[in-house]
């Protein structure tokens, strides 16, 4: 709990000094970017297993970067400016983006809360089968409760005979009694654990590959997590200049990757 705190103390500090308010506005433009592409233009349906307005994307993916590197808050607010950019090109009356709102923080909160206790490879998996389960139990609630029959009303004036001439073609033997047990249990649930396991994976490896060309947890994004000696081998913490910090930074980083070169020369000659 005390790392958590302190990894998000850290981002606070880091983002609403002045110096780097750009940095942070211009990453969250960045993250929210790539996701509404990802949201609104990649995806793609599978109409053997899922009904046809149920489309396969992993836009939650730069937001679990953004919750990962940058803490929850940021995560999520890269979810909800991904959604209220979908809004002008809604074609379910909002619902289904408001759907998308609750179910991408449903996921990506409790992901980047438990990566923040301690990042690392353990935590990151951790989070993200935590989020997955999360989200697709929220994925059921809400769709049972919320969405089906808001979207029922909105739509369709009350009536669920559209709704369920569209999941005919997929589930021969659906009716209105039987609907929720077919679109929850055969639909949303396998549906959703799909999309979970695909985004996890695929965030689970490229993050970490990410990390350095984009100083996502460099030195420089948090120089408290990093020993910064002195020429007599202790820490000095009055260091005169921001400028001496830097370039002790830069050093640490140098050795850091001759490091990580001799380790792969090594592992070259077995």
């Amino acid at each position: 709990m005390s790392e958590l705190k302190r990894n998000l103390a850290t981002n606070f500090r880091r983002y609403t000094d002045g110096r780097n308010k750009i940095e942070y506005i211009v990453k969250i433009a960045m993250y929210t970017a790539l996701s509404f592409v990802l949201y609104a233009f990649v995806k793609f349906p599978l109409p053997f297993a899922f009904p046809g307005f149920l489309d396969i994307q992993i836009s939650e993916l730069p937001a679990l970067i953004a919750g990962f590197s940058m803490g929850p808050v940021s995560g999520c607010l890269v979810i909800v400016l991904k959604c209220l950019l979908k809004f002008p090109l809604s074609t379910t009356q909002f619902v289904g983006e408001a759907t998308d709102i609750l179910l991408g923080i449903c996921f990506v909160l409790p992901s980047s809360l438990i990566y923040n206790c301690r990042k690392n490879k353990k935590t990151a998996a951790i989070g993200l089968v935590a989020g997955s389960i999360i989200v697709t139990l929220a994925a059921i609630i809400v769709n049972r409760f919320i969405s089906i029959p808001f979207y029922v009303t909105v739509m369709f004036g009350g009536s669920y005979e559209p709704i369920i001439n569209m999941l005919k073609p997929l589930y021969k033997t659906v009716t209105r009694e039987n609907l929720y047990a077919w679109y929850l249990g055969v639909g949303v649930l396998p549906f959703n654990i799909l999309r979970c396991i695909i985004v996890s994976v695929v965030t689970f490896l490229l993050y970490p590959r990410l990390k350095r060309p984009l100083k996502l947890e460099t030195a420089e994004v948090y120089p408290d997590k990093y020993d910064l000696p002195t020429q007599g081998g202790a820490k000095d913490e009055n260091l005169s200049s921001d400028g001496e910090k830097a370039e002790i930074i830069g050093k640490n980083n140098d050795l850091h990757d001759v490091n990580d070169d001799e380790d792969i020369a090594k592992c070259d000659e077995k």
